[in-house]
């Protein structure tokens, strides 16, 4: 047992701090804004308050700046401990209610008279999950080890009024989404639960020294107020104590008047437009070919685009607790179609993964490694049909998910464990260098009593790492996972299990 049980800050200035105070030496500065930022600082020390006391032993760095090849990303904490390291999102939003959902979407509401209204922004496990994967890329520039599975991305809130609602959410975005309160008693679970071999006191300062050299320094003139005012708070439910000036009833009064007549004004403009719409259609010749299809209709999603769309949210999930994810090459199939007026990217779907990012339920992006295109989706407000897809020549970023053509019906399939047993696999291939298995994993094999031919072990071991370099895209230029592949693969398994 480790007998270090302090906490100790190894960074502590913010430049949030910094920004206010440069700002409070505008004389045009704006109350309103420093008031929000404050509120953000209140709720970091807060949390820096609740660090502090925690008997559980860690080093913490405030407010660390990455930058990797364009790409930057501010983490408000880390926490490094002896079992797991922390990237921590703090938030100090006033509201009634923080609505998260099983994808991690989230909704703010807030009473405005009788009426609770929601709003949708975009997920705070997405903002911090960014964050932490350019960290990632700067470390596997620099050739580090890397234990993923040491690090963790954690949702805090520390206005203790707001009610936390996550009874729908997954439980992996539950455990990533806390109260103030909380953080502390979660640090210690993990702790209790956590069977490996845990570092010393002397191996975590080196693993925050090592994170706090990759912090770089930011110019205050360099970065817009808005992006601070973005971070903090929201300012169409944010309270403001400034609700008395003349200046904000002003701008109550406008709303109101916006909120009566405005309404009336923008409905009469629709319906104007309308009209004259309809009214170039009613004196349009008609078409009766029946070749000529309505966009709407074109557009509509099939029910297996629909099954295909919830397929790769589902395995976007998955990655994010796991790192990779596979799903069946169909679905790929489906949603190339998407992209290609309806036909099929055999191309896109054969060999290595794709990148998935789901930024809300009308919108995700796919980029596609071998091509370097990043393609967005937008789904209509129902859902249905398809709002616009569009391909670009730029790199997007997500989870990465593998394309695999499997047999159900194959027995060594069902032999060697199914689905569970690939993918678990394909999560292994993934985060070795090369993706492919160490040869120690096949070692003690049984090829002969299994029905193997035991003078082919290095044919077997070669099947199978083939495979998964094709899944996942390491050493390997295009290696299809059909069906065919995907049995020979399964059949040499079963031959070298232990």
């Amino acid at each position: 047992m480790s007998s270090f049980y302090e906490t100790i800050f190894l960074k502590e200035d913010s430049s949030l701090e910094a920004k206010v105070e440069l700002l409070k030496k505008d004389r045009y500065h704006n109350s309103e804004n420093i008031y929000k930022l404050e509120k953000g600082i209140a709720g970091e020390k807060q949390l820096m308050y609740h660090l502090s006391k925690a008997n559980v032993g860690m080093y913490v760095l405030r407010d660390v700046n990455f930058a990797y090849e364009g790409l930057k990303a501010q983490v408000d904490f880390i926490v490094v401990t002896s079992h797991h390291c922390y990237f921590i999102e703090c938030k100090n939003h006033k509201t009634n209610a923080i609505h998260v959902d099983q994808y991690g979407n989230f909704e703010y509401s807030k009473m405005q008279g009788k009426k609770a209204v929601r709003i949708g922004v975009k997920s705070p496990i997405t903002q911090v999950k960014e964050q932490f994967e350019v960290f990632k890329k700067i470390c596997l520039k620099e050739n580090e080890k890397f234990k993923d599975d040491y690090f963790k991305t954690l949702v805090v809130f520390t206005d203790s009024e707001n009610k936390l609602r996550k009874d729908n959410a997954r439980k992996d975005i539950k455990y990533r989404v806390l109260k103030v309160d909380d953080l502390i008693s979660q640090i210690e679970y993990d702790g209790k639960r956590f069977t490996g071999k845990e570092y010393t006191k002397e191996q975590m300062k080196q693993i925050a020294d090592n994170i706090l050299q990759k912090n770089v320094n930011i110019k205050l003139d360099d970065i817009p107020l808005s992006y601070y005012i973005n971070q903090i708070s929201l300012t169409d439910i944010e309270d403001s104590k400034y609700s008395n000036t003349s200046e904000t009833k002003t701008s109550n009064n406008s709303n109101i008047f916006l909120s009566k007549f405005g309404k009336i004004f923008w409905l009469i403009i629709v319906f104007a437009i309308l009209g004259t719409i309809e009214s170039y259609y009613s004196n349009e010749p008609k078409n009766n070919n029946n070749n000529t299809s309505n966009p709407t209709n074109s557009n509509a999603l099939t029910e297996n685009q629909i099954k295909a769309l919830d397929k790769f949210k589902s395995a976007y999930d998955d990655g994010q607790v796991d790192g990779f994810a596979i799903i069946h090459t169909s679905f790929c199939y489906e949603i190339s179609k998407m992209f290609n007026n309806g036909n099929v990217c055999t191309d896109c779907c054969n060999s290595l993964p794709i990148e998935v990012s789901i930024i809300n339920d009308r919108q995700m992006t796919f980029y596609k490694q071998n091509t370097n295109s990043c393609s967005t989706l937008t789904l209509s407000e129902d859902g249905k049909s398809i709002e616009s897809a569009i391909n670009e020549n730029k790199e997007c970023h997500g989870q990465p998910v593998g394309m695999v053509e499997w047999d159900d019906e194959n027995e060594y399939y069902k032999k060697i464990g199914g689905y569970d047993q690939i993918k678990k696999m394909a999560i292994d291939s993934y985060n070795e260098q090369f993706g492919t298995f160490d040869i120690s994993f096949f070692e003690q094999s049984h090829i002969g009593e299994r029905g193997g031919n035991k003078y082919n072990f290095n044919g077997y071991v070669q099947n199978v790492n083939m495979f998964f370099a094709g899944i996942n895209g390491k050493n390997a230029i295009k290696i299809n996972t059909t069906k065919d592949n995907f049995n020979i693969m399964c059949e040499s398994y079963y031959y070298i299990m232990k």
